[in-house]
């Protein structure tokens, strides 16, 4: 088991170090998952959880644009490329077929 008593020590070193970890806990974890339940109203499950794929990738564009972090060539971009293209796809709005007599 890990002791935890290091970060913990850090973390309440002084209240501005507690404050910024509450608020890095509030903004990157409570937030989005209240937003993401809050959004399910408007949108169907399964449609969510396709279109929340995009959140890494977004992340991996900004690592690789913003920090020059490597991307896997050619995975990288492949990944990259099939979960917009799932996004889209997910998104286009075919006509309905009309039965023929």
């Amino acid at each position: 088991m890990t002791d935890i008593r290091p970060v913990v020590k850090v973390v309440f070193a002084d209240w501005g170090s507690a404050g910024y970890a509450l608020l890095f806990a509030l903004v990157s974890c409570v937030l989005p998952y209240v937003f993401y339940t809050l959004g399910l109203k408007y949108i169907a499950s399964s449609t969510a959880s396709i279109i929340a794929t995009v959140e890494p990738v977004v992340a991996t564009i900004i690592g690789a644009v913003v920090f020059s972090e490597p991307l896997n060539v050619p995975f990288g971009y492949l990944g990259v490329a099939l979960v917009f293209l799932s996004v889209v796809l997910i998104n286009i709005k075919l006509p309905a077929k009309s039965k023929k007599a």
